[in-house]
């Protein structure tokens, strides 16, 4: 956070709480309630990071249907080089 503008108003609040006599665990629930859980460093195992965990499980899933989808649009290429629509057979 150095030279952030967003670092004195947080290092305030935590001279604060830790004045206050607060656990580490307390003051950390009082600055994402105040200032948002994007200020965490690691990734959340809820939200985007669940998302993107899925994201990564669904790839293989992604890697069976996409020959599928390349040789449909291959096809529907060359029927259009040779004057067919996609509706129409031929």
């Amino acid at each position: 956070m150095l030279y952030c503008h967003f670092r004195d108003p947080v290092n305030q609040d935590i001279r604060e709480a830790v004045v206050a006599g607060l656990s580490t665990p307390d003051i950390l629930s009082k600055i994402y309630a105040k200032y948002g859980e994007m200020l965490r460093t690691e990734p959340v195992a809820v939200g985007l990071g669940r998302r993107l965990g899925n994201a990564f499980r669904c790839s293989p899933l992604g890697l069976v249907i996409a020959p599928f989808v390349v040789k449909r649009w291959r096809a529907n290429q060359a029927r259009r080089r040779n004057g067919l629509h996609s509706c129409q057979t031929g």
